[in-house]
């Protein structure tokens, strides 16, 4: 069954280390060759996963001079450019991807990402960094590319740990590996304990969401009504109502999916997930 993906799917799924391979490039090469940068996100995981290279993010704002300053004095330099030479590189306006800022906690421009090439997160550097430092965290990224292999071996150390569950299912669902990413969830919720209360609550959003990508839209509405009466006095109570309308509007029980989706707009306090959720119901 093809599986469908949900733009509103939370930070801690959304969306991205790995083995990094560098070119060896001269010094006339480096200076004549400008670096190639993508402008997506989603295009530079294709070209990441395909050539099984990591991925660098420059963040900018049009009013940053700081940003300016980067791009002319620090980027350019061979030596950055050689030791980002293994990497897919992307540069993207900030300001117009507040869901990449939140994802990544962007507090600030420039900020720059290293990611593997499912787009989790490797480390950044965050303001004008020198061409030592910047040369320095590229090289130290590949060192800790190898997130799975981390992740694994903490598990492997403590599988009580719930946030250790929590990361290689998130982990797992960057890679498409959706019934591990399940696996790992259900793991996260049972292991969390009292303290862990949001913990708990992501892990069994986001088990509801993975069956939804996995076309299982009459398991998701049992996994949404299981969360919807666990945790309805908590943040994405909105969202629940809202992606559990789609499964009952994706299993033809369209006057349950509408009264989720009035719910839904009930409830949320955001605008722009009113709007989304009523153009979802005027569809139906």
């Amino acid at each position: 069954m093809k599986k469908r993906t949900y733009s509103n799917f939370p930070k801690y799924l959304l969306f991205v280390a790995t083995l990094f391979f560098t070119t060896s490039l001269s010094f006339l090469e480096l200076t004549a060759k400008e670096i190639v940068w993508q402008t997506s996100i989603l295009k530079a995981m294709e070209i990441a996963k395909k050539e099984n290279k990591p991925i660098f993010v420059e963040l900018y704002a049009d009013w940053c001079t700081i940003c300016k300053s980067l791009e002319k004095n620090i980027l350019p330099d061979p030596e950055v450019q050689s030791s980002l030479s293994g990497y897919i590189k992307v540069r993207l306006n900030g300001e117009e991807f507040p869901n990449l800022m939140e994802r990544y906690e962007v507090q600030g421009f420039p900020t720059l990402l290293f990611l593997d090439k499912y787009a989790n997160y490797i480390q950044r550097l965050s303001g004008m960094p020198s061409k030592e430092l910047l040369i320095r965290e590229a090289k130290l990224a590949e060192k800790n590319s190898n997130l799975e292999g981390k992740l694994i071996a903490a598990w492997k150390k403590n599988p009580e740990i719930s946030q250790t569950n929590f990361e290689l299912a998130v982990y797992y669902y960057q890679k498409e590996e959706l019934e591990k990413s399940i696996d790992f969830f259900n793991k996260a919720f049972e292991k969390a304990k009292t303290s862990e209360w949001d913990t708990k609550r992501q892990s069994k959003y986001n088990i509801a969401l993975v069956h939804m990508n996995l076309g299982k839209y009459k398991e998701a509405i049992v996994l949404w009504k299981d969360y919807i009466n666990l945790f309805a006095k908590g943040p994405q109570l909105a969202g629940a109502y809202f992606h559990r309308g789609i499964c009952y509007k994706e299993t033809k029980d369209k006057a349950k999916a509408r009264l989720d989706f009035k719910k839904a707009t009930e409830i949320s306090e955001d605008e722009e997930e009113k709007k989304m959720i009523q153009e979802e119901w005027k569809s139906i």
